[in-house]
Order: C-alpha cells, then sequence, then structure tokens
C-alpha cells in the first residue's frame, strides 16, 4: 500500500508589508494588497486568512500598489500591480469571484507596489493606496508616473485624461460623491489637481496651489475632503480644494513623522478622522503615536487623541486562537502597530457599516480594532508576508528546518510548522537580508547558510552554524584567493630608543613620544607609559586600503584609579596620528577589557558602531586581535580579541561596523600606537610580539557575489566539502579550509539554484 501525505502551511504569518485593504461591505469579505506577496482574502473580518494568489503568474503581479471592490460587477475585485521599471509586466487586474482568482484585463496603465526611485522618496510613503476612484460610469486611475487614465468598459481600454509623459506621479485620486464629474489627484510635489468635467472627451484641470506640495492620500467625509500630506501634516479643505486649512495644532508631530493614510466617517453632527504617519514619535515611554484620531465638531473644535502609543492596548497574539507571534518578542525594529517608530501605516479602512470595526494596513500586515480605536490586536492568521526561497531539514530532526527569506534572512524553526513565538526565531547572520541558499551537514548537522544583496548582486557570504549555536561563522567565501602577507614582524632582535626594522613591511618610523620609550629585546616589541600621551610607531613604506592581521598585545597593571589605557592598531593611516581608522583595546580601571572602533579625520577620535566588553583581563596575559578593514563606501570594519593563543580563537567577530567618512575610502599605513588618558601614576609597560598583516586584493570573482546554490558532503577521507554556485561566477568548492573553483558554469539572476549530492 502506498504512503499518502497531506501537506499544511509553515506559520511564520506577517512578516512585511500591506500595501491596502479593501471591503466588501455586503457580506465582510476583506481583500488585501501585499507589497511582494500578492493578495490575502478573509471571509471573517479578519481572523482568518488564505493566500488567493491563482493566475498571478508575473512575480511583478506580486507587487500590489492599489486593490478595489467594483462598483458595477458583482462579486469582482480590481487591482493596479507592477513595478515602475518593469511596466511590461504592470497592469490592471480583474477578480471575479471575490478575489480568488485573477487575470490580466489591461496593461496600458501601470503602477508600483514596492518601488521607490527618485525623485520619489526612496521607502515610504509608496505610490500605493486610493489609486482607483469610480463613478458615473468610468473608472479612473492615477498611475505610478503616467498620470491619469479612465476606462469606461470597466478596465478592458484605458485612455490618458491628463498629464501624460512620465513624469507625474500619481499619489491618490477621489471623486465627488455629490457630483461623478468632479475629481482630486493628487500628484507628487504638484499639490492637488482638480477636474470638473472628468466624463468630457477633453476633461480639463486645475492646479490647487493653496494644497500643500505633497499630498500622500485623500479621503472625502460628506462634502470635506481631508488629507494626509507627509512632512506638512494633516490638512483638510470645505471649499472644493480653494483653500486648505492645517490641522496639525500642537499636537500633531511634523519634525519627523510622514503622514500618509488617512480615514473617516460621519458621527451626528462630526467628522471623526484617523490619520496614520511613518517615523511617529515617542512621546512618553511607551510605543509611538503612529495613529491619531482627530474629532471635529460642526462649530470647528478638534479634539485628538492618540490611539497607538500605548503599547498595553496592542495585543501581539494571533485570533482567534490567541498564538503568539515569531517576531513579537523582539528588543529592536520593532516595526508593529506601537512597537517603535519603525512601523508605518500604508492604509487606514473604517468599516462604514459598523465604525467601531477598523484596520491598519503596513508593517507586519493588518491590526484591527473593534471598538474605534481603543484596543488593537494582530489580524494575520494565515497571511505570511515575507518570500521565501529555500529551505532545508536537520538530517538529525525532522521537526527542524531552516527557511530562507526576502527580509529576515533565515527563520529556524523547531516545531515543524512554525506555530508560534517559542519555535520560531529568525537570525540574520550579516548585513545582507536576504537569504538564498541553506543546507545541513549530514554528518554533523551543521548548517550552511548563502546570504547576499536582495537586488544586486552583492554582499554574498556563506555562513555555517552547529547544533544548538545561536551565531553564525563566517566561511570566507568573500576573501577567496585574495590574501598576501605585507607585513611580519616576530621583534627577534634588539634595539634601543625605537623598534627598528619588521621582518617584511620596512621599518618603524616613531611618531609620537620620546625614543626612550620604544624598545625591542629580541622577544617582543615594548612601549614604556609613565606620563599621560601617545606612544606611537608606524610602518609608513605599507600603503593598502583593505588589510587583515593579528597581534599579540600583553600590560603589566590595571590603570590607576580614573583611568583608560589602551593601544590600537591604526590602518589607512598618512604617517601621523590625525588619519586612519583604528582598532582599540582598552581597559578600565574595573580591570574592564572593552574593544571598540574609531575613526580620526583631523586628529579627533570618534568612534564607529558600538563597542564590546571581552573577559576581564588579568595583567601579564597575552591577548591576540584579530582585525580586518575591507571595501569603500561602505568600509566594513571586523575586530575580534581572545586569550588563549591560536587554538582559542573564537569562531565570530567580537564586534562589526561600517562607515563611509570620505577621507578614509583610501590606501594608507600602518601603526601601533599605546596611550592613556589623563597623567599616570607609576608606569605601565605595552609589549607587542607576533604582528602578521595580509592585504585583500580587490577582485572580481567570486569577491562579494551571492551564493544562490549550496550543498555540503563529506569526501572519502571524511573531509567536509561545501559546494556554492556563486551567481555570475560559477561552482566554488570549499575542503580543509581552501575556497577553489571547479566550474565556470555561470549562474545568473537570483533564483535559486539547487544541487544533489550522490
Amino acid at each position: 500500500m502506498s504512503t499518502r501525505y497531506s501537506f499544511r502551511p509553515l506559520r511564520f504569518d506577517a512578516g512585511g508589508y500591506v500595501s491596502m485593504i479593501a471591503l466588501d461591505t455586503s457580506n465582510g469579505t476583506l481583500v488585501v494588497a501585499g507589497d511582494i506577496q500578492g493578495f490575502s482574502r478573509s471571509e471573517d473580518y479578519g481572523d482568518h486568512w488564505r493566500i488567493v494568489n491563482r493566475g498571478l503568474y508575473p512575480d511583478f503581479w506580486h507587487r500590489v500598489a492599489c486593490v478595489a471592490w467594483s462598483a458595477t460587477e458583482t462579486n469582482t475585485v480590481y487591482a493596479c500591480v507592477g513595478d515602475a521599471s518593469t511596466t511590461s509586466d504592470s497592469g490592471f487586474l480583474v477578480s471575479t469571484d471575490g478575489g480568488k482568482t485573477w487575470t490580466l484585463r489591461s496593461s496600458t496603465v501601470h503602477f508600483a507596489g514596492n518601488h521607490a526611485a527618485s525623485p520619489l522618496p526612496t521607502n515610504h510613503p509608496r505610490s500605493t493606496g486610493n489609486l482607483l476612484a469610480q463613478g458615473g460610469g468610468f473608472i479612473y486611475a492615477a498611475t505610478y508616473s503616467e498620470g491619469v487614465f479612465r476606462s469606461n468598459d470597466n478596465g478592458a481600454t484605458w485612455t490618458n485624461i491628463g498629464f501624460s509623459g512620465g513624469t507625474h506621479y500619481g499619489r491618490s485620486i477621489v471623486i465627488d460623491p455629490n457630483d461623478s464629474n468632479t475629481l482630486y489627484v493628487a500628484l507628487y510635489n504638484e499639490n492637488v489637481w482638480k477636474c470638473t468635467n472628468a466624463a468630457a472627451g477633453s476633461p480639463s484641470w486645475t492646479q490647487l496651489t493653496t494644497a500643500p506640495a505633497i499630498v500622500e492620500e485623500m479621503r472625502f467625509v460628506e462634502t470635506t475632503i481631508y488629507a494626509a500630506c507627509g512632512s506638512s501634516g494633516i490638512y483638510r479643505t470645505t471649499d472644493g480644494g480653494t483653500t486648505w486649512d492645517s490641522l496639525n495644532g500642537s499636537f500633531i508631530d511634523t519634525t519627523q513623522s510622514m503622514w500618509q493614510a488617512v480615514d473617516g466617517y460621519v458621527s451626528g453632527s462630526n467628522h471623526i478622522v484617523f490619520f496614520g504617519c511613518d517615523n511617529g514619535i515617542t512621546p512618553g515611554s511607551d510605543g509611538a503615536r503612529s495613529i491619531v484620531k482627530v474629532s471635529i465638531d460642526n462649530v470647528g473644535s478638534i479634539g485628538y487623541t492618540d490611539v497607538s502609543s500605548t503599547t498595553a492596548n496592542v495585543d501581539l497574539t494571533i485570533p482567534p486562537e490567541g498564538r503568539s507571534w515569531w517576531y513579537g518578542t523582539a528588543t529592536s525594529f520593532k516595526d508593529w502597530l506601537s512597537g517603535s517608530s519603525f512601523f508605518t501605516p500604508g492604509y487606514i479602512l473604517i468599516d462604514p457599516a459598523n465604525t467601531n470595526r477598523m484596520w491598519v494596513a503596513g508593517s507586519q500586515g493588518i491590526f484591527r480594532s473593534t471598538d474605534g480605536g481603543t484596543h488593537w490586536r494582530m489580524a494575520v492568521n494565515g497571511m505570511p508576508l515575507s518570500g521565501s526561497g529555500a529551505f532545508a531539514f536537520d538530517p538529525g530532526d525532522g521537526q527542524h528546518l531552516l527557511v530562507t527569506t526576502t527580509d529576515w534572512t533565515v527563520l529556524d524553526i523547531t516545531d515543524g510548522i512554525a506555530n508560534d513565538a517559542s519555535s520560531t526565531t529568525f537570525n540574520p547572520p550579516s548585513k545582507a537580508g536576504k537569504g538564498y541558499s541553506v543546507t545541513f551537514d549530514s554528518s554533523d548537522r551543521r548548517a550552511f547558510l548563502g546570504v547576499g544583496n536582495r537586488d544586486t548582486n552583492t554582499e554574498g557570504q556563506i555562513f555555517s552554524r552547529a547544533v544548538g549555536e545561536t551565531s553564525w561563522t563566517d566561511e570566507g567565501l568573500q576573501d577567496v584567493g585574495t590574501l598576501s602577507t605585507i607585513i611580519t614582524d616576530t621583534f627577534t632582535r634588539t634595539v634601543s630608543g625605537g623598534w627598528g626594522t619588521a621582518d617584511l613591511g620596512g621599518s618603524w618610523t616613531l611618531v609620537s613620544g620620546g625614543s626612550s620609550n620604544f624598545s625591542v629585546n629580541g622577544s617582543v616589541a615594548a612601549i614604556v607609559l609613565n606620563s599621560g600621551g601617545a606612544r606611537t610607531q608606524f610602518l609608513n613604506s605599507i600603503n593598502s586600503q583593505n588589510i587583515t592581521g593579528t597581534l599579540d598585545v600583553a600590560w603589566d597593571r590595571v590603570p590607576p584609579s580614573g583611568l583608560v589605557q589602551f593601544m590600537q592598531v591604526y590602518t589607512r593611516g598618512n604617517g601621523t596620528t590625525t588619519l586612519g581608522y583604528t582598532f582599540r583595546l582598552e581597559q578600565l580601571d574595573t580591570g574592564v577589557t572593552t574593544v571598540r572602533f574609531h575613526k580620526f579625520n583631523g586628529g579627533t577620535a570618534i568612534q564607529v558602531g558600538s563597542p564590546a566588553n571581552i573577559n576581564n583581563y588579568v595583567p601579564g596575559q597575552t591577548i591576540t586581535i584579530r582585525f580586518k578593514v575591507q571595501g569603500t563606501n561602505p568600509t566594513n570594519l571586523y575586530m575580534k580579541a581572545w586569550t588563549g593563543g591560536a587554538g582559542a580563537e573564537p569562531a565570530n567577530w567580537t564586534i562589526t561596523a561600517t562607515d563611509s567618512e570620505a577621507a578614509l575610502q583610501i590606501s594608507g599605513s600602518v601603526g601601533i600606537r599605546a596611550s592613556t588618558t589623563g597623567t599616570v601614576t607609576g608606569t605601565t609597560n605595552y609589549t607587542f610580539d607576533n604582528f602578521s598583516v595580509q592585504s585583500i586584493a580587490t577582485t572580481t570573482d567570486p569577491a562579494d557575489k551571492r551564493p544562490i546554490g549550496l550543498i555540503v558532503g563529506r569526501d572519502a577521507s571524511n573531509n567536509r566539502v561545501v559546494l556554492a554556485g556563486v551567481d555570475s561566477s560559477g561552482i566554488w568548492r570549499k575542503v580543509s579550509g581552501t575556497w577553489t573553483k571547479v566550474d565556470a558554469v555561470a549562474f545568473s539572476g537570483s533564483q535559486i539554484t539547487r544541487f544533489g549530492w550522490s
């Protein structure tokens, strides 16, 4: 009898961005538009969701800018999809079965569901939201950059009725509820334009120059238009656009907040309007002010309520079962409602049949309120929003798997289905972001992960991790064949009043401090600190930009009370102490020992990145530091420090950082410095040994190209063998610590490549 298998979805809900949400008020069906994941549909106001992407064959059709229920076709949903840079894969979609399946009705009109390019903002707000208006038998569309179009046959054919030429960026369009001939369209940095003869053969437009220059979203409430206007705040017009009134007062922040979402309703004689902003302020010690409720009575009095910054009012469990959410315990980049200023509310929707029920679409999916915005809860049950590419099962545990993602690099799932926060974690081992390939070594269950940049063939790296570890080890793919030793100094000579000449790298030059403070005794080099100030030696014959190296350091006492003593390696220097990136090892008077990066451009030390403490140092011990400086714009800095010799070297860098100081994107010399803060009492003796530096040559193969395929096995001698398919390079093989190119087959693009091992 054959075995029958059943499938169920992996449950890493949310994790991405929703551009818009649309409601069929007749039956409570919701359809949402994802920025990369296409459509999801709910029949119970958002308790449960199903992905509904049947018919979305080109990838760009999954990038949805707008979704709206048809005003004329029963059970029909319209959608604006595409990417601005690929107009051939952009257009107007239709679903005639309530959002379950989709077809292209027209490719004449073009939109951008996940795109940002000059002159638009680089991330948010985007050209998404209310881009369709319906009335008088017409559909009107505000396109990405080609102006306003009109259709009289439910979107099958379109005619441009204004602002052609490819430089007019549609942000929002609304139709007067009392006059279907009157349109208002917001074009980026062009105020608002008004048309009062929209059904005419050649409609005419008037620019409303009293409106803010940038209007991101508009909504009618009765005859009033309310507008979210980016950094200008929130506005309204009650006279058809002749005048625009600021509603900012002292409550609406315009110093950093970007207002981009709005919806409202009538309550008695009052207007109740909700506005949403990206990069909201944090008014107290709790969450961010991302959603504000504005109440306006019939005599013009305005009241404001912050409905998002109280974290206790936002429930991150997933209804209706109350499952915990895998990302809800994150302590940084809390991009959910009330979490932090990283949250972006892209769209607000209020149910006109029950105004206590409302939804906010944006970062991490959908948040829903059933009490008019006082309390909120996640509504993402069955709505995964981050693109996944590859997965691998742990050969020793069938419930343990790794899944690569676009935004979170890799998800680590330990219960087989990613059911809740206790079983799923994300762990981005590098700045690259996107995971491309993943596999396990079946012999010892070590995991291997290939990462790279989402949009360009850069930042490629391979990492590995043993079972039970939480950090990843760099496998060194980006350094293949690039290292060449330029400095070696074991200090086996005897020198007084200086350091003499290195074994390789030229003569040491005294830069600061008296010569009597320097010596070499046939075993180590020494610097004596017996007063304030710095003692510095440089190898000025070195002129390298990208280098990595090691150095053994020791000193003989903890600094006196109130002082800090330190040593540092200079890179990209100019033979003085006024220029360069430095790798600093310092000790406080408490014994705490720290590693950190500094940069000098003009003599002042400026910290780069964050420092880290290492085990408290016992005077007389030898600490080995490893450092690396690589790349330009940005420059990548790496450092680790440890005791116990080469065999005790930690797998991972202790600290990393990036920097783009213009004056330091150069080649330069290398130096060693010891110093102390304040005036020293007594003497501290620093010793140095085994200084080794390698240059990292500039190479294009594989350099930092993306590893889009990965497999691991063993050779006949049981050595681990790693094979990587590298984008636009070929197949690379690592065995016994060495990478070698074994095939020049040209993998191309960002598609996942899969290997098999036999």
